[in-house]
């Protein structure tokens, strides 16, 4: 398992989105974007700036930007919500159903950030 090395994270981008077809041989499906949000992550932001670890830090980010997107978006068509991270030089995207996440939060362990482990399964 590769581990994350949040400094090479150079932006972290999120999009509600509503699926507009099946799921293709190539594991791709299109979506219709209702809002999105980027943050280009500045120099050192992971780093020894913040009283805080990197994975906390990252959470809370993407707690930041879902807020910021979710209220854009005043009706509730959207459906999944798509994650896209420049990391390395590489871009990884992933969407993943609303109603997972709210699984995750409603059933999981109370400690577990179901934003931070869509973020986990989207780079790792």
């Amino acid at each position: 398992m590769m581990n994350i090395d949040f400094k090479k994270i150079e932006s972290i981008k999120l999009s509600l989105m509503k699926k507009e077809s099946d799921i293709d041989k190539d594991n791709r499906a299109v979506y219709e974007s209702y809002a999105s949000c980027t943050f280009n992550i500045p120099v050192n932001f992971f780093g020894d700036l913040y009283n805080s670890s990197p994975e906390n830090l990252c959470a809370s980010l993407l707690e930041a930007l879902y807020i910021d997107i979710t209220n854009q978006v005043m009706h509730d068509d959207r459906n999944y919500l798509g994650m896209w991270v420049d990391y390395d030089g590489k871009v990884y995207e992933n969407a993943i159903e609303m109603k997972t996440l709210d699984n995750i939060k409603e059933y999981g362990d109370e400690n577990v950030n179901p934003l931070y482990e869509f973020f986990k399964m989207t780079v790792i």
